[in-house]
């Protein structure tokens, strides 16, 4: 009887007496389907922060499309494609954050008839189970998706290129109808792939390129123009994008990083897709021990895509000496491509190996929603700043816009930033029942003398100005009648909160204060 095992006929099959292909096919639509919950959990219980309020203020709905490309989209160093969606969204939404993160469902969109395609025509291989519990059970995946911002979107169209590409290399397999649906869904995809993150649309390339390498092995011109011709016109438009950004602003780097950094983040990137699920090593180890080369020709392709994935990425960052791990979630699906192509003969055949594989991915949904749901970012001191302001209903509260701390900084980004700091403050104010007064570049903010004390509010802080008194003369805060008494200060990663006692103050504790 024919199995899924003929599909290679090169190597020594496993012993046929054990496939569980249903069992690790149907366990993958419930992981799949229990990762879509976890990331609408999240979109409501994750907490927002800096960048999602950058995101906020690039897609200010009261610009026409026009205006918000030529003030705000123009002068910032990532393709518009992100935030023209979420200006979208905003029409109808406002500036609600947790709402407006639901505007990373679209990139889930060209996933739906990629899996279609795939399980309509390949119900015995279980790559693509494989492939997308890696994909859809990674925390980065779950997180990112309750995040404002593109990185979910690069991690999500990616996959669908990628599975788009595999039915490529199979499309002899199709009806002529599906096949020309497939070449149209490529041909989509790959537009849109290449213009939502810069370096992220490198890699997309390098991924197309070796695609295109095998179609013109193979002599197949049609299939080379389907994959050549969308690039180029991707291509020339993420240029022109570039090159106009460029002539509004200037390069800038968030994330300095040594050569070892860089190493140690690219191989964080892999480790992402290739290695979390229990299941997916041990079937791996199975099958390069006892197919090592046969499993080895089949994961080729899938290895040389990441292999220059990750090279790729290390070396922009080597050049640049700047990386953070966000740039290579571009990895995860690669990975998990390559991790699929290995797995994919062992897996099913062991009822412990889909055992393990199952509890794994539950496993990281578990740890990601725990984890996550308890990250509040922005939210966490504003609870305590509200507490604080409802016992002393006087209490001043001042933001801290940590760009203007440091005026000299050569990797400040586009003068936007200030407005973001106090639109950020201003809109976890407003949710928290307080008023907040956020520090300018040129003009001293004035603490008021009060009964009630005066709290410095810092997020996004990296701690770099240890001495709170310090800190408050570089935020330029003047206290009237003198210098205040610190009576407290609370600090978290990348955020603190001084309470001050004013100078004519009775009041020695702000919790006592009425």
């Amino acid at each position: 009887m024919a199995t899924g095992r003929t599909r290679f006929p090169a190597t020594r099959a496993f012993p046929a007496s054990r496939d569980y292909s249903d069992l690790v096919q149907i366990a993958s639509c419930g992981l799949v389907v229990a990762s879509l919950i976890a990331m609408v959990v999240l979109a409501f219980q994750r907490g927002p922060w800096l960048d999602e309020f950058w995101t906020v203020w690039m897609a200010e709905p009261s610009l026409s499309l026009s205006e918000a490309y030529a003030q705000r989209w123009s002068t910032d160093l990532h393709p518009p494609l992100y935030y023209a969606s979420v200006w979208l969204f905003r029409q109808g939404l406002g500036d609600e954050i947790a709402w407006l993160r639901f505007v990373n469902v679209l990139p889930l969109l060209p996933l739906v008839p990629s899996v279609y395609l795939w399980l309509r025509n390949t119900r015995r291989d279980t790559w693509l189970a494989i492939f997308a519990v890696l994909v859809a059970s990674c925390p980065y995946t779950i997180a990112n998706f309750a995040e404002l911002r593109s990185y979910f979107a690069i991690i999500a169209l990616t996959a669908a290129l990628v599975i788009l590409l595999k039915l490529f290399d199979r499309e002899h397999e199709l009806a002529p109808r599906e096949r020309g649906w497939l070449r149209a869904q490529i041909a989509v995809t790959i537009l849109i792939a290449l213009n939502v993150h810069f370096l992220s649309s490198a890699i997309i390339a390098a991924r197309i390129g070796l695609e295109m390498l095998r179609a013109l092995l193979r002599r197949n011109w049609s299939g080379l123009a389907v994959l050549a011709i969308p690039s180029a016109i991707g291509a020339l438009v993420l240029t022109i994008t570039f090159a106009l950004q460029m002539g509004r602003t200037e390069f800038y780097t968030f994330y300095p990083a040594t050569f070892l950094d860089c190493v140690v983040i690219v191989g964080a990137g892999v480790a992402l897709g290739l290695v979390l699920n229990p299941g997916v090593d041990l079937a791996i180890a199975r099958t390069l021990l006892r197919h090592r080369v046969g499993a080895l020709r089949d994961a080729g392709w899938s290895f040389a895509a990441l292999a220059i994935g990750a090279l790729g990425i290390l070396v922009y960052s080597t050049l640049s000496g700047s990386l953070t791990l966000r740039y290579t979630f571009v990895l995860i699906p690669l990975a998990a491509d390559l991790a699929a192509d290995l797995a994919k003969q062992g897996l099913a055949q062991s009822r412990l190996q889909v055992l393990l594989f199952v509890l794994g991915a539950i496993a990281l949904q578990l740890f990601t929603v725990v984890h996550e749901s308890a990250n509040k970012r922005w939210l966490l001191l504003a609870d305590q700043i509200a507490a604080i302001t409802r016992d002393c209903p006087g209490t001043q509260v001042i933001g801290i816009d940590q760009h203007a701390l440091h005026p000299d900084d050569e990797q400040r980004p586009v003068s936007g930033w200030i407005g973001v700091f106090d639109s950020g403050y201003r809109w976890v104010a407003s949710r928290h029942g307080f008023t907040v007064e956020t520090t300018g570049r040129d003009a001293d903010t004035i603490a008021r003398a009060s009964s009630c004390p005066t709290l410095v509010w810092a997020e996004h802080d990296f701690n770099d100005i240890p001495d709170p008194f310090e800190l408050v003369r570089r935020a330029r805060i003047r206290f009237e009648g003198g210098t205040p008494q610190l009576i407290e200060q609370r600090r978290l990663p990348h955020q603190q909160l001084l309470v001050f006692r004013n100078p004519g103050s009775g009041v020695a504790d702000p919790t006592t204060a009425r």
